[in-house]
């Protein structure tokens, strides 16, 4: 009883993080690794749904399932933190006297920049397109640099030109 417990624990676990992954995958037009993953998610839901309906449908049985149900959605965004696939665009409002950073920016990062007038004066917009895998770093340097910035964080889901390349299916 206690390892079919586990077995159904562990498929729900699964299949959730695998249809968390799926529906990031589909939202962001990556078509193959979404259907990959429903492939794989429908497999392991199905033998995870023969755990459950075959056994007496007891109040553990049903709280394990759910378990496994709300883990996999957690461990799912987890994992898509770690694969960090896609991109982020980062607009930057700063104020005067930060040309240094937009100089330092430039030196590894497509920075684009333009002036505007804030309420207080003048500022600094940036755009910034950059590798998700890249995108904690930039915020730090960002926040340790120009504390006072506004950061507006953006997924763009597809784009044309630029440094950085569409690597969509």
């Amino acid at each position: 009883m206690e390892m079919e417990l586990f077995y159904l624990f562990f498929a729900r676990t699964a299949d959730m993080c695998l249809a968390t992954l799926r529906h990031l995958f589909a939202v962001r037009g990556r078509r193959s690794l979404a259907a990959s993953a429903a492939f794989l998610e429908i497999m392991i839901y199905l033998f995870a749904l023969r755990l459950i309906l075959a056994g007496e449908m007891g109040l553990l049985r049903m709280s394990v399932f759910s378990a496994g149900y709300a883990f996999g959605v957690f461990l799912g965004t987890i994992v898509d933190e770690k694969l960090a696939l896609g991109t982020r665009l980062v607009q930057v409002v700063i104020g005067a006297g930060h040309d240094a950073l937009i100089k330092r920016l430039r030196r590894s990062l497509p920075v684009t920049v333009w002036q505007a007038e804030g309420r207080d004066g003048p500022k600094s917009v940036l755009q910034i397109h950059v590798r998700r895998r890249d995108h904690k770093r930039l915020l730090r340097r960002i926040r340790a640099e120009a504390p006072d910035a506004f950061i507006l964080d953006m997924e763009p889901r597809s784009w044309t030109g630029g440094l950085i390349k569409l690597d969509q299916e």
